[in-house]
């Protein structure tokens, strides 16, 4: 037993030395982080969990704390898990002005901090789809007869629009007075959704605003797309009336025929005299047929303009005689070909001053074979709206 004692005392000395050698206490402090790449959708709320951060340490739990950030404010740490980056801003989840987010995370255990790059790349919301097709010169016909091939459009507008894609979806058309109507801006924008499984053909909707100081209105439509036919075609409600239509094609693929007043304007020979005219207006409101009085017409080239007493029936004379005007242009085809024989429309607007303040607007259509006007309008006296129609004849 003596031989074997010192070799068994140098074994067990040996054995707690690597004992102590490799107790946990005394390895040094690794922290450890990796840079993150995180993809997400702009317009996201506050608080949306964008991704978790990565850290770690070989003695226990990490903290986390944002060192910079680009743009500001954008981002945070959740109050109940400092791993997971949140949104803090959702304003700056922008595609467009901030299409990446980049901030830099300190990782800490005690004294050792190790620093990751975050990129955020911000995805937009907006419809994938090239408007190309539409950025070039337009035609553009307004009416409030529906999309029907065998009436065609009233008030063709012509070639003076021009389109514009500007990102997004959204086609902006500048132009003088693309709808028609009194004081509005010179420019409207359509937004583009294409279908699912086809985005050349889709939905488009417009939105906004006209009119000036005391009467203003809110316009809203929707409609359909075909870039292959290069046509837009809307049916909108103007505050007024809810069956406005819009029709805008590609002037490249054949502009309308170019009108002319003479040969191809109306007869309204019998509209041009004093006492020959009659003009029954229907009040919508309550389906009564009023009579207008003292009515005058004068004609000049294409354009009809009658003067006298309560012309829309609203029982309200002025000082002077109240006035419409009617520049009347043929009717294009649905087409818009060829003018359709023996039918023309005008766009009609005015405002009556001293008749409390009444603005109207609408449209008239003249059918020569039956020598009669027929007009739609609505108007506003500065208290109420009120909607009816008219019919002229000769007597």
């Amino acid at each position: 037993m003596k031989t074997y004692f010192p070799f068994l005392l140098f074994l067990v000395l040996g054995l707690s030395a690597c004992s102590e050698d490799t107790d946990p206490a005394n390895d040094p402090l690794i922290v450890s982080t990796r840079d993150l790449n995180f993809n997400i959708s702009e317009g996201v709320v506050i608080g949306t969990v964008i991704g978790q951060l990565n850290g770690t340490s070989n003695k226990g739990s990490v903290d986390f704390a944002i060192v910079s950030q680009s743009p500001e404010g954008a981002v945070a740490l959740a109050a109940d898990n400092p791993r997971n980056l949140i949104v803090a801003d959702t304003s700056l989840f922008n595609a467009m002005e901030n299409p990446r987010i980049e901030a830099i995370i300190a990782v800490t255990k005690e004294e050792v901090t190790r620093n990751a790059s975050i990129s955020i790349a911000v995805n937009s919301n907006c419809p994938m789809i090239d408007l190309s097709v539409f950025n070039t010169t337009l035609n553009i016909q307004t009416g409030f007869l529906n999309f029907n091939p065998d009436n065609g459009l009233i008030n063709p507008l012509g070639s003076n629009f021009q389109g514009e894609d500007i990102d997004c979806g959204i086609l902006r058309i500048t132009g003088p007075d693309p709808l028609g109507f009194i004081d509005l801006n010179d420019e409207i924008e359509i937004q583009f959704i294409p279908s699912e499984d086809n985005p050349d053909i889709g939905t488009v909707s417009m939105e906004f605003e006209y009119g000036f100081s005391f009467f203003r209105s809110n316009i809203s439509g929707e409609g359909t797309y075909d870039f292959e036919a290069g046509l837009i075609q809307i049916i909108y409600d103007d505050g007024q009336f809810d069956d406005n239509t819009m029709e805008i094609n590609i002037a490249s693929n054949g502009a309308p025929p170019q009108f002319d007043c003479n040969p191809l304007g109306p007869n309204l020979s019998s509209f041009n005299n004093s006492n020959t005219i009659s003009i029954a207006v229907g009040d919508a409101p309550e389906n009564e047929t009023i009579a207008a009085t003292n009515l005058n017409g004068t004609v000049e080239d294409c354009v009809l303009t009658i003067t006298g007493d309560n012309l829309f029936g609203l029982s309200c004379t002025d000082d002077n005689p109240q006035e419409i005007i009617l520049g009347f242009e043929p009717v294009l085809n649905f087409e818009q070909t060829a003018f359709i024989p023996g039918l023309f429309g005008a766009q009609i607007n005015g405002f009556f001053y001293e008749c409390s303040g009444l603005t109207y607007q609408g449209s008239a259509e003249l059918n020569e074979a039956t020598n009669k006007i027929t007009l739609e309008w609505f108007s506003f006296d500065g208290v109420m709206d009120i909607e009816g129609t008219a019919t002229i004849t000769p007597n």
